[in-house]
C-alpha cells in the first residue's frame, strides 16, 4: 500500500525546503472533509484562490498552476484515502501530468477550499460514487467522454484552420482487453468500458503551425502509435499557456526533469518527435473550462 507521506518523503521535502501537513482548514466537515490531504505550506490555497479571484478562466489557471511550478513528479499520487487506493483524494505536494491538469482545472473553478475538492472528485470520477472501479482511469473512453458530458473539457483541435485532424480510434473488446498485461489494467477487465472511442488528433507535423490557435489553458493530449499490449494510445498530458515569448507547456514531467515545469512549445513538440520505440502520432486538444461558466460553450 502507498503511504500518504513516508518517512523518506518527508525527510525529502524538508531538504528541499518545504514540509507537507495535513489540512486543517476552517469548514471542512462530514464527508466534505478531504481524507489526510496534503498541502504545500508555501502555497496557502484559501489566500492563492482568493487574488485570482475574478480573473478570466485561463488567466486564472494559469496564476494558480504557476504556484506549483516546480512541484515534485509521482506517479498516481491520488486515491480515494481508504481501501485499496490509501492516497489522499485531493494533495498539492506532488503530482503526475494528469493529477496536475485535474488539480488545477478543480482550483480555477473554486472560490473556497471546500468547493475543490468537490470540482476534482466530478473531474476524476465517472458517477457520484469515488471509488477506483468509477475513477476515470482510461483517456480514450472514461476521462474524455465523462468530462466533454460534464463540459469541464471542449474539443477544439478540429476548429483550428489547417490542422489536418485525424481521428484516432482505439477499440476496447474482450478480445483486446486480454492482450493487455496485468500490470498495465487499472481494474478489472469487466470494469472498463467496451467499444470503439475516438479521439481528433492534430498531426505531430502540423502542430507548430497551430500553435498560435491554441486557446491558452488548453490541454494537450500526447497521443502515440496505439499498440495491443498498452491500455491507452494517451501517454501525457499539459496545458497550454503564453507569455511575451509564446506558448509553452506547463506539466508534471516525468523523466529526467521530475517536478512541474514549463517547456517553450517547440521544444515540448520536437522532444516529443524524437521517442522511436512508441512514436508520437500527434495531440488530441481540448479547451479546460468550468461549466456553465461565462463563456463556456
Amino acid at each position: 500500500m502507498k503511504n500518504v507521506v513516508s518517512r523518506a518523503g518527508l525527510l525529502a521535502a524538508l531538504l528541499s525546503g518545504w514540509a507537507p501537513v495535513e489540512s486543517k482548514a476552517q469548514g471542512w466537515e462530514g464527508d466534505d472533509a478531504p481524507p489526510a490531504a496534503i498541502v504545500a505550506t508555501e502555497v496557502p490555497i484559501g489566500p492563492l484562490l482568493e487574488r485570482t479571484r475574478g480573473l478570466a478562466h485561463a488567466e486564472r489557471l494559469e496564476r494558480i498552476s504557476r504556484a506549483f511550478v516546480g512541484r515534485p513528479y509521482q506517479v498516481s499520487p491520488l486515491g480515494e484515502g481508504e481501501p485499496p487506493d490509501r492516497d489522499p483524494r485531493v494533495r498539492y505536494d506532488v503530482f503526475d501530468c494528469l493529477t496536475f491538469a485535474e488539480t488545477m482545472l478543480a482550483l480555477s473553478a473554486s472560490s473556497t477550499e471546500r468547493e475543490v475538492l468537490r470540482h476534482l472528485d466530478d473531474i476524476r470520477y465517472g458517477s457520484v460514487e469515488r471509488s477506483m472501479a468509477t475513477r476515470n482511469h482510461v483517456m480514450e473512453s472514461q476521462w474524455v467522454p465523462n468530462n466533454e458530458g460534464k463540459r469541464w473539457i471542449r474539443e477544439v483541435g478540429s476548429s483550428l484552420s489547417g490542422a489536418g485532424v485525424v481521428r484516432m480510434t482505439k477499440v476496447f473488446s474482450e478480445a483486446s482487453v486480454r492482450r493487455i498485461p496485468a500490470k498495465e489494467m487499472p481494474v478489472k477487465a469487466n470494469q472498463l468500458p467496451m467499444g470503439p472511442y475516438t479521439l481528433p488528433m492534430v498531426p505531430i507535423d502540423r502542430m507548430l503551425s497551430v500553435e498560435l490557435q491554441i486557446p491558452a489553458g488548453s490541454l494537450l493530449v500526447v497521443v502515440r502509435d496505439d499498440i495491443d499490449k498498452h491500455v491507452s494510445m494517451v501517454t501525457h498530458v499539459g496545458i497550454v499557456f503564453r507569455d511575451a515569448r509564446g506558448a509553452f507547456v506547463r506539466h508534471a514531467s516525468g523523466a529526467p526533469h521530475r517536478e512541474v515545469i514549463d517547456e517553450r512549445f517547440g521544444d515540448f513538440v520536437a522532444r516529443n518527435k524524437g521517442f522511436r520505440s512508441r512514436p508520437v502520432l500527434g495531440f488530441a486538444i481540448y479547451a479546460l473550462q468550468v461549466p456553465g461558466a461565462s463563456g463556456e460553450r
